[in-house]
């Protein structure tokens, strides 16, 4: 993460199936609502994107030319100012993505941010644990976590 004083708008919503909607005209005026919110970056939990044609489906009414997409979650970048630079997916198949947002102009230049995106399982307290006491022991999560800069940033983000 760099210093550099960047203004990004990023929104994230629990879409509760947006591929299972029965009526794809609804879904296209949904899609379309996100789009015109105004939001730099998306970041979706539950978009059923499990196969290629749903993620071209959704890239094209998206409008998108950078975004990632797993089973549970995505993120897209609605701004093409913006690109989404994967870092890591995963767990059952797809409840977590670790992404870079980097400018699109700009391929040498430093994160303006770094999202993780989670969709936690459901069920029991302990199956819900196990779930994050995996994603913490995610070596790329687990470094960014404890990495001095990464923790310097959030505590001037809690100091008044």
């Amino acid at each position: 993460m760099n210093n550099n004083n960047h203004k990004i708008s990023i929104a994230t919503l629990n879409c509760r199936g947006l591929k299972k909607t029965n009526n794809p005209k609804k879904r296209q005026q949904f899609i379309r609502y996100l789009r015109s919110s105004g939001f730099d970056i998306l970041v979706l939990q539950e978009t059923h994107a499990n196969d290629e044609t749903t993620i071209q489906q959704f890239n094209l009414q998206f409008q998108t030319k950078s975004s990632t997409w797993n089973r549970q979650t995505g993120i897209i970048a609605i701004n093409n100012k913006y690109k989404i630079n994967p870092i890591e997916a995963g767990i059952d198949d797809g409840r977590f993505i670790l992404a870079d947002i980097l400018h699109n102009n700009d391929i040498n230049s430093s994160p303006v941010c770094t999202i993780l995106n989670i969709y936690g399982r459901i069920g029991t307290a302990t199956n819900k644990s196990n779930f994050f006491r995996e994603l913490l022991d995610t070596d790329n999560i687990h470094q960014i976590l404890h990495n001095p800069i990464t923790i310097q940033i959030a505590l001037q983000k809690t100091r008044p």
